[in-house]
């Protein structure tokens, strides 16, 4: 099971675990409209957690779970009278565990007008003020609260998917990415490319010059690649000096116009020395071209450009090398380097 689905899950298999032995003590006190209502919502808290469990629906289950928290916490209310009130307040924190911050705010406010009426019913001024004032405290730190968690989250996603060297994506970030590119590529019938890059003689300049002059190329090759694609381009870097650009609407002829493009930037530059001499390095690439085929896999996509990427070090290296297309997904190359 995912990180993520563990909360939801756990807040429907604990509302079970709560809610079943009140189902029996309201049974045997009599109390069988309550029991009833609290017998359907284990039973939707029980449904919840086998659909998280089975089925990894998270963001439906998690939705529908708040709705159905809502639901319980308003209905109790209104049939028991205000002496529920107590359960208001872990719905109102556990619903910003489920939703999106604004949703959860949306619905707390939606819950809180529909108990309001039970309140003023039963002519409890001094218990409304207070009610809608803890309720309001307990509102606005759960948001604070689950808006400082969303952004935690947010900052460790980036980190785990940026190479802290270059500021490329990394591997992970790739496999992550790719098949949504390649799906929106096949639902839009746009062409896309992958452009594979390594580095010649990486290992030289490590050796010769040192790790931190091999860093400093891998940080102007990379800023090179920037430099040169254009917004709608993603870059990786998946191994040491090795570098992936997928490029959108982007056909065989166009990969390639881009990947020249880029191996003649790179040769063009001249990258000042770590160790304080004069002498400056020169480094270029070699590359690897293949466009989408249809109903092609994202590993035989990323094989047949690694295959073009080795012809074109064999071949002597700087240069960029095509890799075998039979049919593309579109015919249309619609983007201009």
């Amino acid at each position: 099971m995912e990180l993520e689905a563990l909360v939801p899950c756990l807040f429907a298999a604990s509302g079970v675990v709560g809610i079943v032995p009140i189902i029996f003590v309201r049974a045997y006190s009599g109390e069988y409209v309550i029991a009833i209502i609290d017998t359907v919502i284990a039973a939707s808290f029980a449904v919840i957690t086998w659909v998280i469990y089975r089925y990894d629906k998270v963001r439906p289950a998690s939705v529908f779970l708040a709705l159905v928290c809502t639901f319980a916490v308003v209905t109790v209310i209104h049939v028991k009278g205000s002496e529920m009130l107590f359960w208001a307040y872990p719905t109102i924190v556990g619903m910003f565990f489920l939703l999106r911050p604004k949703e959860s705010v949306v619905l707390t406010i939606v819950a809180v007008l529909a108990v309001l009426p039970v309140l003023i019913a039963e002519q409890q001024s001094i218990l409304t003020s207070v009610v809608l004032m803890s309720m309001l405290i307990t509102l606005i730190n759960a948001a604070g609260f689950a808006a400082l968690t969303m952004a935690q989250r947010k900052r460790l996603k980036e980190i785990t998917l940026l190479d802290p060297l270059t500021g490329a994506d990394n591997r992970r970030a790739m496999d992550e990415a790719v098949p949504e590119i390649i799906g929106e590529a096949r639902e839009s019938e746009l062409p896309v490319s992958l452009i594979m890059l390594d580095i010649d003689y990486f290992k030289r300049i490590n050796d010769d010059y040192g790790h931190a002059a091999g860093d400093q190329v891998l940080i102007e090759v990379a800023q090179t690649i920037f430099d040169n694609t254009r917004p709608t381009d993603r870059l990786f870097r998946v191994g040491g000096e090795e570098f992936v650009v997928v490029a959108a609407g982007a056909g065989i002829e166009l990969g390639r116009r881009l990947g020249e493009k880029l191996r003649e930037a790179v040769a063009a530059l001249r990258i000042p020395p770590r160790d304080g001499s004069n002498k400056t390095l020169e480094v270029t690439i070699s590359l690897g071209v293949a466009e989408l085929l249809p109903r092609e896999s994202p590993d035989n996509w990323h094989k047949r450009a690694d295959n073009a990427l080795y012809e074109a070090k064999r071949s002597g290296r700087n240069r960029t090398h095509l890799a075998d297309k039979t049919v593309s997904l579109s015919g249309s190359n619609a983007y201009a380097v």
